[in-house]
């Protein structure tokens, strides 16, 4: 009898252990960027920590926001979606696939909310550094605000900055916003035939 009961015992703690580790585990995110970076790949939904995802727009919904976000390109004043190309060869893309050192310009953007904070990350390859180099971001309802890109790299041959979004830009459920976020070899004075990415 006493050997039944040690049976059943065992055998319910192994039915028990085998159900727990079976079950789907909650997804731990992290908050460091280079953690986003999965084999070059920007992982947006594990940077956003679930709450965006990429279709044709920038899909947002998360905390009772539900937003979208268009992100574009010019290649020397030349406005693109994806990639541009001379001579049936891409020179520029809005990726989030980051491939160093390929000879092709890569950036993206992506913005995050919480507690009424926007945030917009800028990605760029080394592609970028070694072509366009000199690089500012701009943001706000008129892109008002300006500062330098530094190159901070968070993986090799891939660099991210960040800046506080301006709340202005947006109404008060966030559905509706105004300007955007660029990154390029622009400036508040000068944005004709530049190259840029730019996030509205």
């Amino acid at each position: 009898m006493k050997k039944t009961i040690i049976l059943a015992v065992i055998v319910l703690i192994l039915v028990s252990s085998y159900y727990y580790f079976s079950l789907p585990k909650p997804i731990e995110f992290s908050n460091e960027p280079k953690d986003w970076i999965k084999e070059n790949k920007i992982d947006i939904f594990y940077a956003t920590q679930g709450k965006s995802y990429l279709l044709d727009t920038l899909q947002y919904s998360g905390d009772g926001i539900n937003t979208a976000f268009d992100i574009e390109g010019f290649y020397k004043g030349k406005k693109f979606l994806k990639a541009h190309k001379i001579n049936n060869k891409t020179v520029m893309r809005t990726t989030q696939e980051l491939k160093p050192n390929d000879g092709i310009i890569d950036g993206f953007i992506f913005e995050t909310i919480e507690n009424d904070t926007t945030k917009a990350y800028l990605f760029v390859d080394e592609d970028w550094k070694k072509y366009i180099g000199k690089t500012n971001i701009l943001w706000g309802k008129n892109f008002e605000n300006q500062k330098e890109y530094d190159y901070k790299e968070i993986k090799k041959g891939i660099y991210m900055n960040f800046i506080i979004d301006d709340r202005n830009r947006f109404s008060k459920d966030f559905t509706v916003h105004t300007g955007g976020v660029m990154i390029g070899d622009i400036s508040k004075e000068d944005s004709k035939d530049k190259t840029l990415i730019i996030l509205r």
